[in-house]
């Protein structure tokens, strides 16, 4: 007879962090009552929760408002996280020395969910200012990094992804056609490097490659990101430059026997990159 695998589930760490996260999707404070409506727990065990949640730091209150917001104790732990990360150790001195090179700003990026999550960014004086911040996250289908990274993963998993995608048209260069989308994917696949050619920005080009980790897959991708006036007469200079990026950094990796694990998240609103 076949064992029925036990729920080890604690409900109130449920729903302790179904009210960060819902602080975290509303992206400001919120007042008990709004908490209770959104997570649909009653309003005295939301406020108990709180309670709990700012003793440690993980809530803030403004007592002026005597409303809610995350606490900075979140933001450590992300900070220890991401240190943990053996690729990004390996790729953020060859990043900034891209960064300087060509003097536009570098992104690093890693899958969460169906989307993007920018975990470091090295911007230029001279850089235009960029929506995307350490945390954001991107639509996978129209960015640098979101489609290098779809190109170089796992067959099946790029393919799971590719069909739950909503294609939303950000600019008139989006690609909202999925065979258009798996074709430009197998291009990027076989030269090394992606494109975003204005796709989520008017006005904005970057050039994209992975990161792959030791089983030969996409751990993480990068991406240098300018003014389309700037960057489209360097296209293959820059794409050069980060393919052989690419290959130094994955290499470090492999010979390491590095494979990163993939952060999973629910989706949010995409941010600007």
């Amino acid at each position: 007879m076949k064992k029925t695998k036990r729920d080890y589930t604690v409900a109130v760490v449920v729903r302790s962090f179904a009210i960060l996260a819902a602080l975290a999707r509303g992206g400001r404070e919120m007042g008990v009552l709004e908490l209770s409506k959104v997570v649909k727990i009653h309003v005295s065990t939301v406020y108990r929760l709180l309670s709990t949640l700012m003793k440690r730091g993980f809530v803030d209150q403004n007592p002026e408002t005597e409303k809610y917001r995350l606490g900075i104790r979140l933001f450590e732990l992300g900070i220890v996280r991401v240190r943990q990360l053996d690729y990004r150790n390996v790729a953020l001195p060859r990043l900034r020395a891209l960064r300087d090179e060509f003097e536009e700003t570098v992104f690093l990026g890693m899958l969460r969910g169906n989307e993007v999550l920018i975990i470091d960014s090295f911007s230029q004086p001279r850089g235009i200012v960029f929506g995307s911040q350490i945390g954001a996250g991107e639509p996978l289908y129209c960015t640098g990094i979101g489609k290098a990274l779809l190109a170089n993963l796992r067959p099946e998993q790029r393919d799971a992804l590719l069909k739950e995608l909503k294609l939303q048209r950000f600019t008139p260069k989006t690609l909202t056609s999925r065979s258009e989308l798996r074709r430009e994917l197998e291009l990027i696949r076989t030269r090394g490097y992606s494109i975003d050619d204005e796709e989520i920005v008017s006005g904005v080009k970057c050039v994209a490659a992975p990161v792959l980790g030791g089983n030969g897959y996409a751990v993480a991708a990068f991406s240098v990101a300018g003014p389309a006036d700037r960057v489209a007469g360097r296209i293959r200079q820059i794409a050069a430059r980060v393919t052989e990026v690419s290959r130094e950094i994955s290499r470090e990796l492999q010979s390491a026997g590095s494979d990163a694990p993939v952060a999973r998240a629910p989706a949010r609103r995409p941010a600007r990159a």
